[in-house]
C-alpha cells in the first residue's frame, strides 16, 4: 500500500492501481480512477489495466459512480467486448435522476455519448447517428475528449454510407478542436479516420504521409501511446500491402499486431488477416489459413462477439479461397456474410472494414463467374461499379474494373476484356494500387499475356482511364446534344469538343460516337 501511495504522490496512476490491487485494496484502487479521463484510455496499457480491473474486483465495485463505469465501458469498447460494454452503459441509468438539471443533463449527454458508440460497433447506424448527433449538443465544453470520441464516430458513419465530403467535414471540425486543446493524442486518433477518408478517394500516399506524420508526432511524446501506435502501424500496414510493398507492410502488421495484442486492442484481428493476404501472395496458403484460425481463437480467448469479427474474416477467408479457384466454398461463405447486411434486420459493416460489403459484392460476383453464371456476374459487378463511381471511391473501383475484366476475359470476350484492363491498370497505376493486380494475377495467371497487356504500359493522351470531362461529354453525347451544343452546355470551345471526342474514341477503341457511347454502357461507364 505504501508503493500504491508513493506512486499517487508521483500521479503515476496506473502504477498506484497496480499496487493497490496487489495490496488486495480493491476500494482504493477504484478510486483511483477519478484521475482517468479519456484520453488515458489511449495511453500505455491503462486499457488493459481496467479490463484487470473489472475482472479482480467485479462490477459491483465499480458501480460507484458513473464515472468508472464510463471508463469501463470505453475500455470493454476498445477491446471489442461489446455485450459486458452494453451492461456497462445501461448501468449508468442507476445514477438517475441527479440532483439538479446541470447535472441530469450532463450524466444523459455522457450515456448517449457511449450508447451512440456502441450502436455504431454494433452496426446500428440510424440509433448511432441519433445518439451521437445528440450528445454532441448535450455535452459541456469541458468534456471536449468525448465530444472528439463522438466526432469520429459520426465521420466513420459517413464513411460507412458514402458520403465523403460530410465525414471530411467533420473530422475538420474535430481536428481543430483537438488541436485548440493542444491534444496530440487525440489529434493522432482523428488522424487514422482522416486517412481513412484519403484512402477511399484513392489517395494511398497522403493517407501513408499523414499516418507516418502522426506516427512521428506520438512517438516524440513524453508519454507512452503504443495503443495509437498500434492502430497507425495496422493501417500503413494496410495501405503499404495495396501499394505492394510487401516487405514495409509486414513489418507494419508485425508491429501492429504485437501492440495491438498487448493493449487488449480487438484490431490485432486486421494484423492477422493482413499477414495472412501477404502469405497468399507469395502461395503460402496454408500459413494463411493458419493465420486467420489463430486471430479466430484470439478473438474467442477474448470474449468479443462473433459479429465483430466473422465478418471479416469469412471476407478474407473468401478471398483466399478464390485465389485457389475453390468457388463454391467462397460463394458458400460470401452468400452467408451477406445476409447480415441485406434485408430487414441489416447492419452496417463493422467502422474499420468500410468497403467490405461492396468486396464481398464483387467477390460474390467472381465466385458466381466461376461457378458458370456469367450474366450474374456481370451484372452484380456493373451495378458496383456504378456505386463507386457515384460515391468517388477510386480504389474500390479499381478492383470492381479489374473483376470485370476478368468475367470478359473468361466468357470469351478478349476485345472487351482488354478494354476494361487497360482502363482499371491505368487507374491502379495513377493511385499506386498494386495489391488487386497481385490477387488477378494469381486467380488468373495468364490473363495479362493472353490479352496483350501488362502493367506498366505507357499511356498517352489517347489512352487510359476516360477523365471526369470525357465522361461529361460523353454523357452529352449519348443524350443526342451534337458538337457545339455540348460547347454551349460547357461553356468550354468546340475543337475542344472536338478534341475530347478524339481523345474517347481512341480510349475506347472505336471510330463513330454511336460506337463509343454503347461500347461505355458495355464496360459499365456509363
Amino acid at each position: 500500500l505504501r508503493a500504491c501511495q508513493w506512486f499517487a504522490a508521483r500521479q503515476d496512476w496506473p502504477a498506484a492501481i497496480e499496487h493497490a490491487l496487489e495490496a488486495s485494496q480493491p476500494e482504493v484502487a477504484v478510486s483511483l480512477l477519478q484521475h482517468y479521463g479519456v484520453r488515458e484510455l489511449f495511453i500505455g496499457r491503462n486499457a488493459a489495466l481496467l479490463l484487470r480491473l473489472h475482472a479482480d474486483v467485479g462490477e459491483d465495485l465499480l458501480r460507484i459512480s458513473p464515472h468508472s463505469l464510463r471508463l469501463l465501458a470505453g475500455a470493454l469498447l476498445f477491446a471489442g467486448r461489446l455485450d459486458e460494454a452494453a451492461r456497462c452503459i445501461a448501468e449508468q441509468g442507476r445514477f438517475l435522476p441527479q440532483p439538479d438539471a446541470r447535472q441530469q443533463r450532463r450524466l444523459v449527454a455522457y450515456w448517449q455519448a457511449q450508447h451512440g458508440l456502441l450502436a455504431h460497433f454494433q452496426g446500428d447506424g440510424p440509433n448511432a447517428r441519433l445518439h451521437l448527433g445528440e450528445a454532441l449538443v448535450g455535452l459541456d465544453e469541458d468534456a471536449w475528449d468525448q465530444r472528439l470520441i463522438c466526432y469520429s464516430a459520426l465521420t466513420q458513419q459517413a464513411l460507412l454510407a458514402g458520403e465523403l465530403d460530410q465525414a471530411q467535414s467533420l473530422n475538420r471540425e474535430a481536428l481543430v478542436l483537438a488541436r485548440s486543446q493542444g491534444c496530440l493524442l487525440l489529434e493522432a486518433f482523428l488522424e487514422l479516420d482522416h486517412a481513412q477518408l484519403l484512402e477511399h478517394r484513392g489517395a494511398l500516399l497522403r493517407a501513408d504521409a499523414v499516418l507516418e506524420r502522426a506516427q512521428t508526432f506520438l512517438m516524440g511524446q513524453a508519454l507512452d501511446a503504443s495503443p495509437l501506435l498500434g492502430r497507425i502501424a495496422l493501417r500503413r500496414g494496410r495501405l503499404a500491402l495495396r501499394q505492394g510493398q510487401e516487405n514495409a507492410a509486414r513489418q507494419h502488421y508485425q508491429s501492429g499486431l504485437r501492440e495491438a495484442r498487448a493493449c487488449e486492442d480487438y484490431r490485432a484481428l486486421y494484423g492477422y488477416l493482413g499477414l495472412a493476404v501477404l502469405d497468399a501472395n507469395q502461395r503460402a496458403f496454408d500459413q494463411a489459413f493458419d493465420r486467420l484460425r489463430e486471430a479466430e481463437r484470439l478473438m474467442q480467448l477474448r470474449h468479443i462477439p462473433e459479429r465483430v469479427y466473422r465478418a471479416v474474416l469469412l471476407q478474407v477467408s473468401s478471398r483466399l479461397l478464390l485465389m485457389q479457384g475453390r468457388a463454391g466454398q467462397a460463394r458458400h461463405a460470401l452468400l452467408r456474410v451477406l445476409r447480415h447486411f441485406r434485408g430487414e434486420h441489416a447492419v452496417q459493416a463493422p467502422p474499420a472494414t468500410l468497403d467490405l460489403i461492396p468486396r464481398i459484392e464483387w467477390q460474390l460476383a467472381l465466385a458466381e463467374l466461376y461457378e458458370g453464371e456469367v450474366f450474374n456476374a456481370r451484372q452484380r459487378l456493373l451495378g458496383q461499379l456504378q456505386k463507386a463511381r457515384e460515391k468517388g471511391l477510386q480504389a474500390l473501383e479499381v478492383e470492381v474494373h479489374l473483376a470485370l475484366a476478368e468475367t470478359e476475359y473468361l466468357s470469351g470476350e478478349a476485345g472487351t476484356a482488354a478494354a476494361v484492363l487497360r482502363n482499371a491498370l491505368a487507374l491502379a497505376s495513377q493511385l499506386n494500387l498494386q495489391q488487386p493486380v497481385r490477387e488477378l494475377r494469381l486467380r488468373q495467371p495468364e490473363m495479362l499475356r493472353e490479352l496483350g497487356v501488362e502493367e506498366g504500359e505507357a499511356l498517352d493522351e489517347d489512352s487510359g482511364p476516360l477523365s471526369p470531362r470525357e465522361l461529361e461529354v460523353l454523357g452529352l453525347i449519348a443524350q443526342g446534344s451534337s458538337n457545339q451544343e455540348i460547347a454551349e452546355r460547357l461553356f468550354i470551345s468546340l475543337h475542344t469538343v472536338k478534341t475530347h471526342a478524339r481523345r474517347i474514341n481512341g480510349k475506347l477503341g472505336v471510330k463513330r460516337r454511336t460506337q463509343a457511347v454503347a461500347h461505355a454502357k458495355a464496360l459499365g461507364l456509363m
